[in-house]
């Protein structure tokens, strides 16, 4: 068979396979596999896809991995790349960073944007290579140039965060717009935030919207919950308390600890859904357990209170110390008052010293906050080596309850950036990291390249 007839094979092959919705997998695998028979490197890399992925036959990685391999040796840059992901991730062979290394450069060699892209991810954790921001900045800037738009978004991040490069707002939102034109979800999140923060742009809430509302109805959280604090606090649009509502079930159903925050509160307070002080605390829960520090405060607070739950003075002072931990003033003083009372836990003056302090630490002198934390510090230390009389035992444990305090602003939206090491044989993370104060999203990939 000729070259050319192999290429019809495989191109036959590739609109039963890859264009036809649905596929046709009785006609299209039998041509594969007579083009890969006959040499042809797109064939046998398109095969050992549809293994690794159960693509018409069952998965079945360690063939991916051999079909891969016979195309990367004969110098196919796509299977080089694909075989360096199954490397990495240890999947169809032992977990080699090494090799994987060696099959990206060779494929980085024939200019495959791909391959440069995920060298960058490589330097940026330190996979197999010494970690290196500048080097990844540079890995990212060569596959963004050529188009790639992974590579443009992290290149966004290293311009926004100054990550192996000098910060440049207006660069770094040039890349996010490149991604989003692209119809990178992530990309279009945090052009968003780039329009509502002005992060190297005049602000534009209503351009945010829009951004935000692409990325929500394409299922993405960090899009949902953000469109739903603009309908919560009126940015951008007209305020509307049951499309918050909506768009934080959205958000807080994918496991999105702020939007389950925000929402509680929306539950405490009756706001776009009927009052409710035991989903606010259940949803509180949710995201405290999932990491989020005003949640284990507010949580703390439900249990102290007793609000939509048993009371519980113990958890309350749990609660307290967890978020105390993660730097929340408010807890940390919480936490010291429920040490120096001894409610809940045994008296211990220098523990409830420790978070005091670090109330202080984490207030301004201004703040009314820091002046409680001085005064309940000026008793503890008065306190030290005696019995604490009525005045100590009332300072101690008179912090005001928070469960009737007004509902605080929802936590502003914040741009994402690359997480995790590349998934398995995927081109890598759709998200950049939160803004300073919030916790970071979960890792997103985007669906995976047909080869």
């Amino acid at each position: 068979m000729t070259w050319k007839e192999v290429d019809a094979l495989a191109e036959q092959a590739r609109m039963a396979l890859f264009v036809a919705d649905p596929p046709d997998f009785s006609a299209g695998l039998p041509l594969l596999r007579r083009a890969a028979m006959e040499g042809s490197s797109w064939a046998i890399c398109s095969l050992g896809w549809c293994f690794e992925m159960g693509h018409g036959v069952e998965a079945d990685p360690v063939q991916a991995i051999w079909l891969y391999r016979q195309a990367a040796e004969r110098g196919y840059a796509p299977a080089q790349c694909n075989l360096a992901v199954l490397c990495h991730a240890g999947a169809g062979c032992a977990q080699d960073d090494e090799e994987a290394v060696r099959w990206l450069q060779a494929a980085a060699r024939q200019g495959y944007r791909r391959a440069l892209y995920l060298l960058g991810r490589f330097y940026q954790f330190g996979f197999g290579l010494p970690q290196s921001d500048k080097l990844a900045y540079q890995y990212y800037a060569n596959a963004a140039f050529g188009g790639w738009a992974d590579a443009q978004f992290s290149l966004g991040v290293c311009l926004e965060r100054g990550r192996g490069v000098e910060k440049q707002p207006e660069a770094a939102f040039r890349q996010y717009q490149l991604a989003a034109e692209q119809g990178h979800i992530a990309g279009v999140f945090n052009l968003g935030w780039c329009y509502e923060m002005g992060f190297g742009t005049p602000k534009n809430p209503e351009k945010a919207v829009e951004c935000y509302r692409t990325a929500a109805e394409a299922g993405d959280a960090d899009g949902q919950c953000n469109l739903a604090w603009c309908y919560d606090s009126g940015t951008g649009t007209a305020r509307d308390a049951r499309q918050a509502v909506a768009w934080y079930q959205k958000a807080a159903a994918q496991g999105h600890a702020r939007a389950a925050y925000n929402l509680a509160w929306c539950y405490r307070q009756g706001d776009g859904v009927e009052k409710s002080e035991e989903e606010a605390f259940a949803l509180f829960g949710r995201s405290a357990e999932a990491g989020y520090r005003s949640a284990m405060y507010e949580l703390g607070c439900c249990r102290l209170s007793g609000a939509g739950c048993e009371k519980d003075v113990k958890q309350a002072l749990h609660w307290f110390c967890e978020a105390a931990k993660l730097g929340h003033p408010r807890a940390a003083l919480r936490a010291g008052a429920g040490y120096a009372s001894g409610k809940g836990c045994r008296r211990n003056y220098a523990k409830a010293e420790q978070y005091v302090r670090l109330a202080l630490e984490k207030t301004k002198p201004e703040d009314p906050l820091h002046t409680e934390a001085l005064d309940l510090l000026d008793i503890l230390l008065k306190a030290r080596g005696q019995a604490p009389g009525p005045q100590q035992e009332a300072a101690a444990g008179g912090t005001e309850n928070a469960a009737g305090r007004p509902r605080p602003a929802p936590k502003t939206p914040a741009a994402r950036e690359a997480g995790k090491a590349p998934a398995k044989n995927k081109p890598g993370p759709k998200k950049a990291a939160k803004a300073p104060g919030e916790k970071k999203p979960a890792e997103k990939r985007p669906a995976k390249k047909k080869k």
